[in-house]
C-alpha cells in the first residue's frame, strides 16, 4: 500500500509507528478495525488495523496508521477515524484491567468518564464497569503465527536441549571412556611397577644371597684357619706340656735317666755302657752298649723308639739303661745286670745281692697309669720291647 507523507519527518514518524504498532483485541478475541471512517470487529488478525499509541502529556492519541488519521469520539457513543487535530475528543488513556494482560481504554474523567466497550460487531464508548467486554489487550502479531512461532521456537528449544543433552551425554561418555582408559593405564603402570619392583627385589635378594654365600664361605675359611691355628697352638702347648710332664716323671722314676730328646743325658753323662773291673755298668744315651764279662759289646737289637704324638710321629732316643751288663764285681746296673757280687741295681739277678730287688724300671706305669711314658721300653721280665702309652 502506497502511503503519501507530507515531509520526511512524517515518514520517520510513520516508520516508527509501524514498529510500535499493535492490534486491539477484545476479550472475546475479535480485532478492532477502522473501515470507511467507522470501526468494526473482525475475527481474523489479518483483518484488523494496526494502532499506535502516541503519548502526549497526560493523554494518548491512538493513531490508525492510515496517514495522519486517529480515533475520534464524534457524538453519542460512536468512535470514528478522523484527521488528527489534537482536540479533546481525540484524547484517550489506558488503565490496567482486573484480568491479567488486559487493559481498559478510557475517555474523559470524573462522572463523564467512559470506556471502550466491545459489542458483537463494533466498539463504542459507554459508562465504565468491570465487565469483560470493556477489557482489551494489545497484540503485536497474529496469535496463530505467534503460536506457530512459539511452537517452532519450542521445537527449536527442544531440539537444542536434546542436542545439548546428547552433547552432554557424549561428553560424559567420552569422559567415562577417558577415565576408564586412564584407570586401565594406571593399573597397567602399577602392574608394571609392581613387576619391576618384584624383579628388583629378587635381583637384590639374589645378589644378597651371593654376597651372603661369599661372606659365609670367607667366614668359614677364616674360622677354619682360626680353628686350625688355635688347634695347632693348643696342640703345640699340649705336646710341650705332655713332653715336659712325661720327661719329668720318667726322670724321677728312672733315677735320673733323662728322656729329653732335645738334649743329651746330663744325669748320666756316659754315652756308652762300659765293662769295668768293679762292674759299674752305666746306661748311656740311646741305651748305651751292653757288654759281657770281658767288655765285649752285646747287641740287644734295641732301636730308638717312636714317640706317638697324635698326627706327628717323632723319632727320638730313649734311655734303656745298661741292659744285660755282666760284671765280675757287680756295681750299679739297670735291667738284668747279672753280677757276681751284686751291688745296687734295678731288677738284679745277683749271686750276692746287696741292692734292692724287684724294682722294675717301669713300675710307675702300674702305679701311675695316667703318667705313662711315651714310646717303647725294654721289659726285663719278658725280654721284649714293650709299647708304652701316655
Amino acid at each position: 500500500m502506497f502511503i503519501f507523507c507530507h515531509s520526511k519527518r512524517h515518514m520517520i514518524y510513520y516508520l516508527i509507528s509501524l514498529i510500535n504498532a499493535v492490534r486491539i483485541q477484545s476479550h472475546s478475541g475479535k480485532y478492532m478495525k477502522m473501515y470507511s471512517g467507522s470501526n468494526v470487529l473482525q475475527k481474523e488478525f489479518k483483518d484488523g488495523t494496526d494502532f499506535t499509541f502516541k503519548n502526549v502529556s497526560n493523554y494518548k492519541i491512538i493513531k490508525t496508521g492510515n496517514g495522519s488519521k486517529v480515533i475520534d469520539f464524534a457524538w453519542g457513543t460512536t468512535l470514528i477515524e478522523y484527521n488528527e487535530h489534537g482536540g479533546g475528543n481525540q484524547r484517550f488513556n489506558t488503565e490496567t484491567a482486573s484480568d491479567p494482560g488486559f487493559i481498559k481504554l478510557t475517555y474523559g474523567s470524573g462522572s463523564s468518564k467512559r470506556c471502550f466497550t466491545a459489542r458483537d460487531s463494533d466498539v463504542v464508548l459507554q459508562s465504565c464497569s468491570s465487565a469483560e467486554n470493556q477489557m482489551f489487550r494489545e497484540v503485536s502479531e497474529d496469535p496463530a503465527i505467534a503460536a506457530k512461532k512459539e511452537a517452532e521456537e519450542a521445537q527449536k528449544k527442544k531440539e537444542e536441549e536434546e542436542r545439548k543433552q546428547k552433547e552432554a551425554e557424549a561428553e560424559k561418555k567420552k569422559a567415562e571412556e577417558d577415565l576408564k582408559k586412564r584407570e586401565e593405564d594406571l593399573a597397567k603402570r602399577e602392574e608394571e611397577a609392581r613387576a619391576q619392583a618384584k624383579k628388583d627385589y629378587e635381583e637384590r635378594e639374589r645378589k644378597f644371597e651371593v654376597r651372603k654365600d661369599e661372606f659365609e664361605k670367607k667366614k668359614a675359611e677364616c674360622d677354619n684357619k682360626k680353628r686350625i691355628k688355635e688347634m695347632e697352638c693348643l696342640k703345640a702347648q699340649q705336646d710341650r706340656a705332655m713332653d715336659e710332664n712325661s720327661i719329668r716323671n720318667v726322670r724321677d722314676k728312672s733315677n735320673g735317666v733323662n728322656f729329653d730328646k732335645n738334649r743329651p743325658d746330663t744325669a748320666n753323662p756316659n754315652t756308652n755302657s762300659n765293662q769295668n773291673e768293679d762292674g759299674n755298668g752305666n746306661s748311656g744315651y740311646n741305651g748305651g752298649n751292653n757288654t759281657d764279662d770281658y767288655g765285649k759289646i752285646i747287641d740287644t737289637g734295641l732301636k730308638d723308639p717312636v714317640f706317638d704324638d697324635g698326627d706327628v710321629k717323632v723319632n727320638g732316643p730313649v734311655n734303656y739303661g745298661g741292659n744285660n751288663s755282666k760284671n765280675k764285681v757287680g756295681g750299679n746296673g739297670n735291667n738284668n745286670s747279672n753280677n757276681k757280687l751284686g751291688g745296687n741295681g734295678d731288677n738284679n739277678h745277683n749271686k750276692n745281692n746287696s741292692g734292692p730287688n724287684n724294682n722294675e724300671l717301669n713300675d710307675y706305669n702300674n702305679e701311675n697309669p695316667s703318667q705313662k711314658t711315651r714310646g717303647r721300653l725294654f721289659n726285663p721280665d719278658t725280654k721284649k720291647i714293650q709299647e708304652v702309652a701316655h
